[in-house]
């Protein structure tokens, strides 16, 4: 009987893994910004003259020829917590996707038994009263062996679990590569900031130097009754401005070298003796490289990461479409055993044991239809953010490349009217020498000049500050990492 049942078992176990069609995740489908990227232009259309369609440097930031600013961002990838945070996550994502695919396979455990079953033969629930009905020896069970257990993946749902938490991992690992993209241009943009700053600082103090010098000047002009009161008051408002001004920059002076000193995984105030020697604003590269649309939506990490979202998501409906059909797993048994412990050490005592099983939640009121929604919906939000992140990288890097050049031609601009006021300066110095122009008017024209030199720095600063957010935009500054297969 046990024989016939175990034959009937298999039979029916081996039908459907040969009747069944395979159920496995849909294929990767492609999703609405597909065909836009297809029918974008070859080139960016806010590319201006000083862009070059060649493929970009990944380690962009070495084109700034600023090796303090090369050695802060090395750091920061190396030490930054938001990197170490990134890797911590790639490591327990690639545990979670060893376990998915070691539940693909059978589990094989050792195994010790011992029952010792102390029931009457007349009635094995209650028990007898009498000798005859006593416990049998026979009725003892001993044995020690190994013993596996399979679930056969016959619709793919073990599969399609494997390949969502690969999926999973492989977004993770580009989610890594994205907090590179974004720490190397916010320590570069940081950086700019703070030698902004202390140019900044530079320049003020020598309005400052001057207008006091000047407030002296108009202030025995005064005494002597050749400059009115109403002028020295304006003056003396002037240079309060400008001291204010030179006590706020130096506090932000000191903020942004500790924001640094974040980024970059260091202590406030760490880098302050790094950063002490004033050096200019590092300028960008005459041409930018930019590539082409098509490379940038292959490289940029976001977008990466968004797509393996997807595929995950699309392998969790095929994970969800396997529990509308039956498992079959089976269960074996080898060891030594019998009735007596002695039996355990006979080899002629061998046991082996099969046994196949078939389950099937054929009536569950609606369960897996709704799982299979549930994972359906997962898809389709994955895919929508998908198209969201791809027009977002193309609207950004589009955006970038119209204020650099624009950033581009305010700077030009600026460094036209500094170089009027420079000679304007030098007419003025020449006429101070000759005696036809006094010191107020000499020290007015050097005024003008540095307040020109101050607005040179900041167009500078913002464009440089552009070319960063650029190459942020086009997914640079991102290291190669091992993919999971």
């Amino acid at each position: 009987m046990i024989d016939k049942l175990y034959s009937t078992s298999l039979c029916c176990a081996l039908s459907i893994a040969l009747l069944s069609s395979c159920v496995t995740a849909p294929d990767y489908s492609a999703s609405q910004s597909t065909q836009t990227i297809k029918n974008y232009s070859k080139t960016f259309k806010r590319a201006g003259a000083n862009t070059d369609p060649v493929p970009p440097v990944a380690h962009w930031w070495a084109q700034l020829n600023d090796p303090v600013l090369t050695k802060l961002i090395e750091d920061g990838l190396s030490n930054s917590p938001d990197v170490k945070i990134a890797i911590a996550r790639i490591s327990r994502s690639r545990a979670v996707a060893a376990e998915q695919n070691a539940n693909r396979k059978p589990t094989v455990a050792a195994s010790a038994i011992a029952i010792q079953a102390p029931f009457s033969r007349s009635n094995p629930i209650t028990g007898g009263g009498n000798a005859g009905n006593a416990p049998s020896p026979d009725d003892d069970y001993y044995n020690i062996g190994i013993n596996t257990s399979w679930e056969i993946d016959l619709f793919g749902g073990a599969r399609a679990s494997a390949q969502a938490a690969i999926a999973d991992t492989q977004a993770v690992q580009a989610e890594l590569s994205d907090v590179q993209v974004s720490l190397s241009s916010q320590i570069a943009a940081t950086y700019i900031e703070f030698r902004h700053w202390q140019n900044q600082e530079r320049i003020l103090q020598d309005i400052v130097s001057l207008s006091a010098e000047k407030l002296r000047l108009e202030n025995a002009r005064v005494r002597f009754g050749t400059a009115s009161e109403l002028s020295l008051a304006a003056m003396k408002a002037e240079i309060s401005r400008e001291r204010s001004e030179l006590a706020v920059i130096s506090g932000e002076q000191l903020a942004t070298a500790d924001r640094l000193a974040l980024l970059t995984g260091a202590t406030p105030g760490s880098l302050d003796d790094k950063l002490i020697t004033v050096l200019p604003v590092p300028l960008p590269p005459r041409e930018v490289s930019v590539g082409d649309p098509a490379s940038l939506l292959q490289r940029r990490p976001d977008i990466r990461a968004a797509k393996k979202r997807l595929a995950s998501a699309n392998a969790r409906i095929g994970v969800a479409n396997a529990q509308r059909f039956p498992s079959v797993s089976f269960f074996g048994l080898l060891g030594l055993g019998g009735s007596n412990p002695a039996d355990i050490v006979d080899s002629g005592n061998l046991s082996t044991l099969l046994l196949p099983r078939i389950n099937w939640s054929f009536l569950d009121f609606g369960r897996v239809n709704a799982r299979i929604d549930q994972a359906e919906a997962g898809a389709s939000e994955a895919a929508a953010n998908f198209d969201k992140i791809v027009f977002t990288a193309l609207s950004e890097t589009e955006q970038s490349l119209a204020q650099f050049g624009a950033q581009r031609s305010r700077v030009l601009e600026t460094a036209n009217i500094l170089q009027a006021d420079k000679n304007a300066e030098n007419l003025t110095q020449a006429r101070f020498r000759r005696g036809t122009a006094s010191r107020i008017t000499e020290i007015d024209a050097a005024l003008k000049k540095f307040r020109s030199e101050k607005a040179l720095l900041s167009a500078t600063a913002d464009m440089t500050k552009g070319y960063i957010i650029i190459q942020k935009n086009l997914g640079l500054g991102w290291s190669e990492s091992k993919q999971v297969e």
